[in-house]
């Protein structure tokens, strides 16, 4: 095929092209890290068939970290990438398994919830209505963390219009666990971790292992090995944040999504996946660039972003927030990173 002079032409643009993106992208993320905006990224250009993978930059500003070159293995805080990577992964699975509908009432399955109007599609498509966070999250304890999330009803203005909700993402976390009558953890080990062989994604920190620092409070230090969300530390293994891994294992994952791999989903939940969309949210994932781009970003400072037309992706990961969050102009910089990777 590739012997026709036209259709030779067309592949060595398209070649060219992608070359040439990504090394904007990977100037321009040098040049920021250069410029000390961030200690440093990891990061990956994918097909669904292979990557080329990136680490530029230190693991933090303090010592140790300001000494430790990022390499392959280095464990990232995903924060919200969680929210698909494992809570929405597997509930989609529970839908396939027929123990779950998109229609389900949430309250038939987690009885203590206050609002009995809430469905399973509500929580994925962030329109329940449910507050983005807890008020007061100071007065949060390990104790009580589960009785409050329980006790807010959200608001009835605000159902089926999106509002992004951490707390909707936590009760997806905890119908898992009362469907699956085992921890997240063991969940999302059994049916996504280990049938994608990601052997380095998990809630549980492992002292032989590198972690890379997120942000430094007065609170609680330099935060490292630990969820830096406060809601996921509490709870210990939460829906919406605190899994933890590495940019070999996320592409395992993304790759398993753009070839449709049905050791994760079957044929028709990928065309959910892609078909679902109001206001640029699909079923967990987030959709500013197109109904077939799937995105998704944790606070930390890290994202995902897979073309399903195109099979190919882009992972960046970071510890923007390290040592703190006040490095703002990082958001807009990662959304320069998409769109020249988007472009034609």
């Amino acid at each position: 095929m590739l012997h026709c002079p036209h259709v030779m032409a067309k592949f060595l643009k398209h070649y060219n092209n992608c070359n040439m993106k990504e090394e904007n992208i990977q100037r321009a993320l040098h040049q920021y890290i250069q410029e000390h905006k961030i200690c440093g990224a990891s990061y990956a250009f994918l097909s669904d068939t292979s990557s080329r993978n990136y680490y530029d930059g230190t693991a933090g500003c303090i010592a140790p970290y300001h000494h430790q070159i990022l390499e392959a293995g280095d464990r990232y805080d995903l924060a919200s990438l969680t929210k698909v990577v494992g809570t929405t992964t597997r509930i989609l699975q529970l839908i396939e398994e027929k123990k779950l509908s998109l229609h389900t009432p949430v309250s038939s399955i987690l009885p203590k919830l206050q609002n009995n109007q809430i469905c399973v599609e509500d929580l994925l498509l962030h329109r329940s209505g449910l507050p983005q966070d807890i008020l007061h999250k100071e007065t949060l304890t390990k104790d009580n963390i589960k009785d409050r999330i329980y006790a807010i009803k959200g608001s009835m203005d605000m159902y089926h219009k999106t509002c992004y909700s951490d707390i909707g993402f936590i009760l997806l976390g905890f119908l898992i666990e009362a469907i699956d009558q085992m921890s997240l953890e063991e969940s999302m080990q059994m049916h996504i971790f280990k049938r994608l062989n990601m052997h380095d994604t998990s809630y549980l920190c492992d002292d032989t292992k590198r972690y890379i620092p997120t942000e430094i409070t007065i609170e609680r230090g330099c935060i490292c090995k630990e969820a830096h969300d406060r809601k996921a530390h509490l709870l210990g293994q939460s829906g919406s944040a605190g899994l933890f891994s590495t940019l070999d294992d996320l592409i395992l994952f993304a790759q398993a999504i753009l070839r449709q791999d049905e050791h994760l989903f079957h044929k028709e939940t990928y065309l959910l996946l892609k078909q679902i969309e109001q206001e640029q949210r699909g079923l967990g994932w987030e959709k500013p660039y197109g109904c077939h781009v799937l995105y998704h970003t944790g606070f930390t400072g890290t994202s995902m972003l897979l073309d399903m037309e195109k099979k190919q992706g882009f992972i960046l990961l970071t510890n923007r927030i390290h040592p703190t969050r006040h490095q703002t102009d990082f958001l807009e910089f990662r959304k320069k990173l998409n769109q020249i990777y988007l472009e034609e």
